[in-house]
Parts: structure tokens; sequence; C-alpha cells
């Protein structure tokens, strides 16, 4: 192995006879033979020349070092264990190199126009320094050894007898320069250190193939980017074009991130997670149009909402699937596992044509949340959760199957007009059930489905059952009151309302009483206005705000402000703590025993014993049958004699005493509104008296304090004087003393 040094200036590398181009030394004489395969090349000159190689024989290493020197041709070169080193000048020549044997690319940086091919079994091509090429690079044979620098290409093709690569710190970069495939892997090569990889598409379409070679991927640029293979981290976040999947699909062991802004789906494959460890998934901005699979045992967790809703999610393995507080929506959740599945407070919304929720063993961490979200037909398979909310949530029929003939949920609920319809001999355990607007009914008619709930009330509203045994404990409402309908075949529903039951679970409008309370009968406040109150069934229209304690004693009632009183037909304007009932006057008993008496038409029959009315400012009252109470001071009682039953008579008579009946009533009332009329006005006198006395009282304390001001000035007008007599004094004292001194002074000098 020999030293050629080129001395011959611009001119031709070619294979000819001693001449006078090399040189055994830098600058030495000419005439030594054109390099072999066996010399070291040198083109180190200072001067601005151009050395073009037309030879085909290779060189065992070449370095490129004179600042003045540019190499070109187009010419094929096989390079030795001498190695490659640029560390100067100008490289144009576009003939590919193969690099064999043991030896270190040394490129400080630049970028060639030449492919590289790197062969040798057994050898190692090591990186002395960050550089490459703009054209392709094959990694054919042997170990590739970044040695923590960075080799980059237009792509990258690692051949099937690739035995390693050692990153330590560094990477590859790769930019496309045309469409084709920009990466790819015949093989699987060891991996040590971080593998990292970027590639830029340049708006080209290209392909990334990997094959089972888990590489850290960060992919950006416009165009479609064909994906196969096994990726370890899988970050298309740059990437604005299209993604596309081919048909072998993707595996990843790392994080995917898909495109942050725009980006696009395609492709036949399938997204898979096989990860052992914890997989963040951020799904990006775009709808995922990719079938996504997580068959790993470790954990897939979001980082941002998934919107996959024309696409299947399939959780096939025992890892945890953690929504991580982030919603989903696809078209079918499949899971086939004994995995887990943990929701963070998230939705997963069911959509599209298919709309399935598949989860026979599938284990529920936290409170979950699923929306049956689809227009058409879907279906829900689960054992359930007890923390798990269903939600029927679009208009196409819903059917509920179980796992191993139940199903537990912590509520179901809807409000469209659809069907729900339950597998038959079902066992459904709900806490809540919240359905309106449809229908409840078992998949085969005649046969029911068991709904079990074991405490509180059930209660819906406009909604048909059919096929449903109610048991459990809990107390099963369906009231055709309440627009419900009694499809048949049902048990434990309570289809009709008793008159004057107590509402124990009240819905919108409604009362609940707590402890021992009334069940009121009466005719039914149709359309209450401003401060009333308005009861499920025959019930007391009441227009002013009355508290009562939290816990009264067992059948009494606590008024806070005066005691009520009960008019027999409505009042318009009623006073502080008046109860207006819209029919006829209320009859109330009292006894010391329990009062269970079927009431009749405006009476209230008490569960338990009967209130007493207690109030602050006057006694406590008891209402006995007919009686009615004024309580502004008055305290006087009147009496409504009611109307005995009287023996048949003619029509004529009969008719009469009626209208004799009801002028006595609007007598009656009259003289009720005229005491409530005359009470506001001796209210408002008593008012007005009080602001006159006030400006009586204003009147003479400021008469007072003019009085006062006016003495406070003669005082003030007083002491002034004082003191300016005081001051005249003092100048007229002054004076007699200068006189008298001035006259001795006269007297001495006489």
């Amino acid at each position: 192995m020999a030293n050629r040094y080129w001395v011959g200036g611009t001119g031709t590398w070619a294979v000819t006879a001693a001449g006078t181009d090399w040189s055994l030394t830098s600058g030495g004489a000419g005439g030594q033979l054109a390099p072999t395969a066996s010399d070291l090349v040198f083109l180190d000159s200072a001067s601005a020349i151009t050395v073009t190689r037309t030879a085909t024989s290779g060189v065992q290493g070449l370095t490129l070092s004179g600042a003045g020197v540019t190499y070109a041709g187009s010419n094929a070169m096989g390079i030795g264990v001498g190695g490659l080193t640029v560390s100067a000048g100008t490289w144009s020549a576009t003939g590919a190199l193969t690099l064999s044997g043991t030896q270190t690319l040394n490129l400080n940086g630049y970028v060639l126009s030449s492919a590289l091919t790197f062969v040798g079994a057994g050898n190692t091509l090591t990186l002395g320094s960050s550089g490459g090429t703009n054209k392709a690079c094959t990694f054919s044979t042997g170990t590739l050894n970044l040695a923590g620098f960075t080799l980059s290409a237009a792509s990258l093709s690692i051949g099937a007898s690739a035995t390693a690569i050692t990153f330590g710190g560094g990477s590859i970069a790769l930019t496309a320069i045309a469409a084709g495939t920009v990466l790819s892997a015949a093989s699987t090569p060891i991996l040590t250190g971080t593998p990292n990889v970027t590639i830029a598409t340049a708006g080209f379409n290209t392909t990334v193939a990997t094959a089972s070679l888990a590489l850290n991927v960060t992919l950006s640029g416009a165009g479609t980017t064909t994906v196969t293979g096994a990726f370890n981290v899988f970050n298309f976040s740059g990437a604005s074009g299209t993604i596309s999947v081919g048909a072998a699909g993707v595996n990843t062991q790392g994080n995917v991130t898909l495109p942050t802004t725009g980006g696009s789906y395609a492709g036949t494959g399938t997204l898979s997670f096989i990860g052992s460890g914890t997989q963040l998934f951020n799904p990006g901005a775009a709808t995922v149009a990719l079938p996504i699979t997580f068959s790993g045992t470790g954990t897939l967790q979001l980082s941002a909402g998934l919107d996959m809703s024309a696409k299947t999610f399939t959780h096939s393995n025992t890892g945890t699937f953690d929504l991580n507080g982030f919603s989903m929506a696809a078209n079918v959740f499949s899971s086939t596992s004994t995995g887990t599945l943990r929701s963070g407070g998230a939705n997963i919304s069911i959509t599209g044509t298919s709309s399935i929720f598949s989860a026979g063993a599938l284990t529920y961490a936290d409170a979950s949340s699923i929306t049956m979200a689809s227009s058409t037909a879907k279906t829900f398979t689960s054992g359930g959760d007890a923390n798990m909310t269903l939600t029927q949530g679009g208009i196409g029929d819903l059917a509920l199957n179980g796992v191993a003939g139940a199903c537990t949920l912590y509520e179901l609920k809807g409000s469209t007009t659809s069907f729900v319809t339950v597998a038959a001999g079902l066992n459904l355990t709900v806490s809540k059930l919240n359905l309106s607007s449809g229908t409840l009914r078992s998949s085969s008619a005649g046969t029911a489905f068991n709904l079990i709930c074991t405490s509180g009330t059930i209660r819906l509203f406009n909604q048909t059952i059919k096929d449903s045994n109610a048991s459990g404990g809990a107390t099963f409402l369906a009231y055709t009151s309440d627009g419900n309908v009694d499809g048949g075949g049902n048990t434990g529903w309570q289809f009709t309302a008793p008159s004057g039951s107590n509402t124990a679970s009240p819905a919108k409008g409604q009362i609940r009483l707590t402890g021992y309370a009334p069940s009121v009968a009466g005719n039914q406040a149709a359309a209450p206005g401003k401060g009333q109150i308005r009861f499920t069934g025959y019930a007391p229209s009441v227009l002013q705000v009355v508290s009562n304690t939290a816990s009264p004693a067992k059948g009494q009632i606590r008024f806070a402000g005066y005691a009520p009183s009960i008019n027999a037909t409505q009042i318009v304007s009623p006073a502080k703590g008046h109860v207006q009932f819209t029919g006829y006057l209320p009859a109330v008993s009292q006894s010391s025993a329990s009062q269970t008496v079927a009431p009749g038409v405006g009476h209230i029959a008490f569960n338990g014993y009967a209130p007493t009315i207690d109030n602050a400012a006057v006694n406590p009252q008891i209402f006995n049958p007919g009686q009615i109470w004024h309580p502004w001071g008055k305290k006087r009682r009147e009496t409504l004699k009611p109307v005995t039953k009287a023996p048949a008579k003619p029509a004529e008579l009969q008719a009469q005493v009626a209208k004799i009946e009801t002028s006595r009533r609007t007598v009656l009332e009259d003289l009720r509104d005229i005491d409530r009329q005359i009470a506001v006005q001796i209210a408002q006198d008593a008012a007005q008296s009080a602001i006159i006395r006030q400006k009586k009282a204003q009147e003479v304390r400021k008469r007072k304090l003019a009085r006062l001001d006016t003495q406070v000035a003669n005082l003030n007008r007083q002491i002034e004087q004082a003191v300016a007599n005081e001051r005249e004094r003092i100048r007229l004292q002054d004076e007699e003393e200068k006189d008298i001194l001035q006259f001795m002074l006269v007297l001495m000098e006489a």
C-alpha cells in the first residue's frame, strides 16, 4: 500500500502509466504511477484546480483536504479500509461510492452528491463526524456505528445481512428528493442507543417500510406517506399530507403522535399498539380514519381526544386502555380480552353505521360513560359495571345484551323516540333508570327481562314499557298520568298513580315532603303562577312561599309566618302565610290517634297524627272542619255550616236551594275580601302614620338644631367683641405709660 498525492493541477485522473500527475509526497515531484486499489489517494492542493476522475479502479482510501480542489467525475469507485475523509475543497463527483471493510467515514458536515453503499460481512463502518449524501444510502452487511453523529441521506435501505446499528446518541436524517421508498428494512439488525430517524418528505409521495425494525421515526412534510412495519416511536405530528397505512399494518411499541394540524388518512391497514410499558397516543386534530388495535400488555393512554367515528377500536389483550379524561368516538368498540378500561371521567361515543360496543370480559377501573349515539340500529354487549352510565343517545334502536345472562349499570338513560330492547331473560341491574319518549321492551314478545334495583325509586316519563319484571326492593313508577304506556307483560311496575300519594322522587315542578307528610285531595292546579307549588294529582296551589322546619315532629307541619287561613274559593292576593286551595274548602280532623281517613272532595287526610299549626305571633291553631282562622289579630272564628243532605225535592225546589247556597257562599266570600282589605288598609294607614310621625320628629330636630346654631353664633360674636375690647384696653394702657415716661424725661432734663 502506497501514498499517491495529486500534483498535476487541473486535469484528469485516468488509468495511465507513470506521468507528472502523481507524487509520493505532498507537493513533491511527479512521475509516479496512477493509484490502484491498494493505494491511499490525497487531494490536498491549495491551488484552485479541478480533478476529474475517469478511472474505474478503486482505492484503499481517499482524502479530500485541499481548499482549492474540486473533485469531479461520474465513474463509480470502491474505497477500502483506508476510509473516506472530506475536510476541505468541493465534492461535485456523482459516481457512486462503495465502502468495504472496517473503516471510518469522516465527512465533517459535507453532504456528497454520490450514493453511498456499505458492504462487508463482519466489518464496521464508523462515522468520524456528521455528514452524508443527497443520494441513496445502502447498508447491506456488517455493523453501522454512528458514534453519536448524524448520517444524512435521501433514503436509507437496510439489507437482509445487516447485523447491527449503534446509535450512541447519533441519528439518521432522511430528506426525500423524489417519490419512492425513503426508508426500508429487509432485516432486523440489533439496535443499541436511541434509534432516532427523521424523515422529511419534501412534498413527495413516499413509502416507509420498516418490517419489524423498531425505530423512533419522526415524519414531516406534505404528500402521501405509506407506512408499514414495526416502530418504536411513531411521531407524525409534523406531517401535513396523507398517512396511508398499508395492508401489512403498523405495529408500535412506544408513543404515537399523529398530525396535530391538517393531515388525512388512507389505506386498509391497522394501527396496532403492542407495547408492554406505557404508550402515549396523541390522535391529533383530524378524524383518524384507521382501525386501531391495542394488543399490548402495558397501558395505552390518550393525550388528546380520539375521533375514529367511522372505524373500529379493538382491545385484544390484558393491557389497560386509559382515556385519561379525553373523549373517544368510534364506530365499533370491541374488547375480546380480560383487559381494563380506565375513563378518567371521559365518555366513549359509539357512532357510525355498525355502532357496536362489545366488551365481554373487560374490567372497568372507574366510573365509565358509554353513549350509543348512532341514528341507526346499535348493539351494546357487556357485563357492565356498577359505576357505568349507558346513554341511548341516537334515534336508532338499541339492543342491550349482557354477559352470562347479566348486565350491571349505574344508570341507563335516554330521551329519544326509539326502542331500548333488552335481551329476554337478562338480569339488568341498575341504580338509576331515566328513559323517556321511547319504548323499553324485551327482545322476545311474551318473555320478560328482569329489571333489578335494590333501593330508592325509579320513575319514568313518556315511556312505553313491555315485558319487564321489576324487582329488587326499589319502587318502580310508570304512571300513565306521566305519559307512560303499559305495553303488557310487566310486573312490579305501578302504572296508576294513587290518589293523594306522596311523591318519593319528585320530578320538575314537584315538591317532596320529608318525614310524616299529608296526602292532599282537591282540584288540581292546572297552571300554577309565580310563587306557586304544583303537586301531581289533586293538590292545593300555594301562592305564598312559606318555610317549614327541616325535621317536623311526627304528624306536624310548622310555618314560619302567620298561621295560614283556608279559603273555600280562590284568593287573588293572599296575605303572608296564606294558603290558597283551588276547589272546595279542605276539612282537617285532629285526633291523638293515627288518621287514615279516605279524603272526600277537597279534604286532606294525614298519615300519622294530624298536624298542628304553630306560630310565634299567635297561639297554635287547629283547623276544625269548615273553620276559618284570620291571622291579623282579630282572633275571630267563622264557621261554614255544611249543607246537610235534604230529602228528595221537586227539581224547581232543588234549583232554588242550590241558588241560595251559591249566593250564601258569594256573600261570605265578599265579607272575607272586605276583612282582608280592611286589614291591608289598616297596615297601610299604620305605615303612613309612622312616616308622618317621623317627618314631624325630623322637623322638630331641625328647629332645635337651628336654635342651637343661633346660640353658638351669638356666643362667637360675644367672644370676638370681648377680645377686641381687651386689645383696645391694652393699647390705651401702653400709650398712657409712654406719656408718663416722656413727662418724667422732660422733668429730668429740666
